[in-house]
């Protein structure tokens, strides 16, 4: 209304000092199209007021999602924060959970989680918290009134409005009688047991409470979630509590995808400040009377005039469509009421209805037509019709006729003879029925005077009265059991031998009152509720169920390469303890990670001098022919067949044959190695050059002097050698030995 307001002063600012301002509002009050505008200075507010209710555990519509089921409050914790996230910047959000505890049977008022203006990612948290679950009943009544005081609190000009999202029809209202009133829960209302008020439908105030609410200023849009609360009365229930709350109807949805929509629709009519253009539920005539002006809630949410036309053979009539009365044939006459002549007549629209005229003085309407009076009957003259009376007078033409039936008063007839009531002893209705107490019955007959007594009648053994006649009291087996809710009932015989349920046992947990036996079982799992596991590639959650016992439900399942491991979906990377070369150069380790599933770990980084070879730090070296810097029993081997660069390796040991190594002698001796087969031996002494001959496998010695040059024609390679190679291979393998025996210096 600020924005109107607005409006309103710019045009009055503006108009000219002709025109007065008593018709520019006038003009502004015409009924028309809702005018919708973004909020000016403060966002709207809504209050989601979310039901958490045990039912939410259930599926949204279990006859048609098979084994793919998911929870309400599974999806509802999904779809509402990510709606809510498309349009976080349009209001200030709260959130209301009701019950306000998680009790079982829980019926205390709803709690504000989150106080007006909180931010997306609270909602999703608030429902992401395990800690705040369904559980208990559906108090909407008082959480509605709830909620109404926490938005008159704010003292907003802003729009402040309230969207409702329940799965079940309202209870918890102690004040009503369980043994009449409709019941929300199967085995839960029932005769006898006053505290079970609390499961009758509280629709009435729900309904008051969403009213009081609209009349603040406040509309309730109401989102029914579940096939159980979008048909039959329970889709009318909150139809009704949406209707009282100006918003005209409930929204309904039963699957995630139809929350969605439904929550955005919400969002779209609540989020615009618009003016209304007419109050919910008039309706009025168009002048030509072919069609009728309803008001309903528009797309921007605000009431607005929509034209309806009406079909054929129908007109419009105090604001509604109403077929044309073809009872009669234009041209037709009949006696109306009081001798009143009326006449059949059509009129624009082709519909006929009667036409009232009246008879001339001295005349009344006889046979469709008006005719002389004949003296019907005797001025004064009284006569019984039925059990009543009739009495002979004149009209204002002066013609007698009868007047209508007087119905005799209670306790008398009427007198044939005198056509007068008279009184009769013990009157009632012939045929009548009623119990004087819980065991006698009696009924109303007439006698030969049509008088009426009543006749009494005591009830068989075994028989008590009911609606006035005697019937069988055995309403079960004395000695059978059964279940009311988790309470044992054992059916009782009383002293007359009737038979009927009184409660015996209260089922206490781990037990539950099993309908088939009826009787207290244990529960088939025990489980605590929220704990989750894996059960082969499923993770599965434990539930608290409807009779108070635990169970297991499979929330997902993992698909391979992924495995289940401590209640989640991962992957394993690699072998346990299996080791491998980063690509920066660290060591790698194959570890459990906090998924539970395998993959690679730094174990530690190589220090300078040393790299990563094959999962393990190796010292570094260059093939620079003047020996190596490699420790004892290891030797610089290169990489690859053409690298300068390598990394220190043990040295090979000779296969295929055996090796024979001379030592030398010291000083300015001689020494001589030699080898045969395969092996490789060497030695080294101060003395001239060493020979060395092979057979069958490539053998090398070398003996050292004082002279560094080493010819390669004593590397006792030579070309010619039996079963050599081509020559390439020989000059190969003479670089080889020249190579090596250079290292070894």
């Amino acid at each position: 209304m600020g924005s109107v307001c607005v409006v309103l002063e710019v045009v009055m600012r503006r108009v000219s000092s002709l025109v007065s301002a008593s018709l520019i509002l006038a003009v502004l009050v015409v009924p028309g199209a809702a005018r919708a505008e973004r909020c000016i200075g403060e966002s709207p507010v809504l209050m989601i007021t979310q039901d958490r209710s045990n039912s939410m555990w259930a599926d949204p519509s279990p006859s048609t999602c098979g084994t793919s089921c998911t929870s309400k409050w599974a999806i509802a914790r999904t779809v509402v924060p990510d709606v809510v996230n498309q349009f976080s910047g349009d209001f200030r959000y709260g959130l209301v959970l009701y019950p306000g505890d998680r009790t079982s049977g829980s019926c205390t008022t709803g709690i504000t989680y989150l106080d007006v203006g909180s931010s997306v990612l609270d909602i999703q948290a608030a429902y992401e918290d395990p800690a705040q679950g369904p559980a208990g009943a559906t108090p909407t009544a008082a959480t509605l009134r709830m909620v109404m005081a926490r938005l008159q609190a704010l003292n907003t000009m802003a729009p402040a409005n309230v969207l409702l999202i329940t799965d079940g029809v309202p209870n918890c209202n102690w004040s009503l009688d369980p043994a009449t009133c409709p019941c929300t829960s199967s085995g839960q209302c029932y005769p006898g047991v006053a505290t079970q008020g609390k499961y009758c439908l509280d629709d009435a105030d729900s309904q008051a409470a969403a009213a009081e609410l609209y009349a603040a200023g406040h509309k309730v849009f109401v989102i029914g979630f579940g096939a159980d609360v979008t048909a039959d009365h329970n889709a009318a229930v909150l139809n009704a509590i949406a209707q009282a709350g100006g918003t005209g109807a409930a929204y309904s949805a039963a699957s995630e995808a139809a929350l969605a929509a439904a929550l955005q629709q919400v969002i779209l009519a609540a989020r615009d400040c618009c003016v209304d253009a007419c109050t919910a539920g008039d309706a009025s005539c168009a002048p030509s009377g072919q069609s009728r002006n309803v008001c309903t809630l528009g797309a921007e949410g605000c009431y607005v005039w929509t034209q309806q036309v009406c079909p054929g053979g129908a007109l419009c009539s105090n604001g509604q469509c109403q077929a044309c009365n073809t009872t009669c044939t234009a041209g037709a006459t009949q006696c109306g009421p009081e001798g009143v002549l009326q006449t059949c007549v059509s009129d624009a629209s082709g519909c006929t209805h009667w036409n009232n005229s009246t008879c001339p003085n001295g005349s009344l309407c006889n046979g469709g037509s008006c005719t002389s009076c004949t003296g019907a009957c005797t001025l004064g003259d009284t006569q019984c019709v039925g059990n009543g009376t009739r009495t002979c007078g004149a009209d204002s033409h002066g013609c007698t006729q009868w007047s209508g039936v007087s119905p005799c008063p209670s306790g008398t007839l009427c007198d044939a003879s005198t056509g007068q009531c008279a009184s009769c002893a013990g009157a009632c209705v012939a045929g009548s029925r009623m119990c004087v107490d819980a065991f006698n019955a009696r009924e109303c007959v007439a006698d030969a005077t049509g008088c009426t007594s009543w006749n009494w009648n005591a009830c068989p053994a075994a028989e008590t009265c009911s609606g006035g006649s005697c019937g069988s009291c055995n309403s079960c087996t004395a000695g059978a059991t059964r279940c009311a809710g988790n309470t044992v009932q054992v059916c009782t015989a009383d002293g007359q031998g009737c038979t009927g349920w009184q409660d015996s046992t209260v089922c206490q947990e781990p037990q539950y009152c099993d309908t088939h036996t009826g009787s207290c079982t244990s529960c088939p799992v025990t489980c605590e509720v929220g704990t989750r596991e894996c059960s082969g590639p499923d993770i599965r959650e434990c539930v608290s169920g409807a009779n108070g016992c635990n169970s297991w439900r499979n929330l997902a399942q993992c698909s391979a390469p992924q495995v289940c491991l401590n209640a989640a979906c991962c992957t394993n990377e690699c072998t346990l303890a299996a080791t491998r070369c980063s690509a920066s150069g660290a060591i790698e380790r194959c570890e459990v990670q906090a998924s539970g599933c395998s993959g690679w770990a730094v174990l530690r980084t190589c220090q300078a001098g040393t790299s990563c070879v094959d999962g393990d730090c190796v010292e570094e070296c260059v093939l620079s022919g003047e020996g190596d810097s490699c420790p004892v029993g290891k030797e610089c081997q290169p990489d690859s067949a053409y690298s300068v660069d390598g990394h220190c390796r043990p040295r090979p040991t000779a296969d295929g044959g055996t090796g024979s190594t001379s030592s030398s002698s010291g000083g300015g001796g001689t020494s001589t190695s030699s080898s045969s087969g395969g092996g490789t031996t060497s030695s080294g002494g101060s003395g001239a050059n060493g020979t060395s001959s092979g057979g069958g496998g490539a053998g090398a010695g070398s003996s050292g002097g004082q002279d560094d040059d080493v010819t390669v024609s004593n590397c006792g390679c030579e070309m010619s050698a039996p079963g050599g190679g081509p020559m390439a291979a020989a000059a190969a393998l003479c670089l080889a030995g020249l190579a090596l025996r250079r290292r070894r210096r």
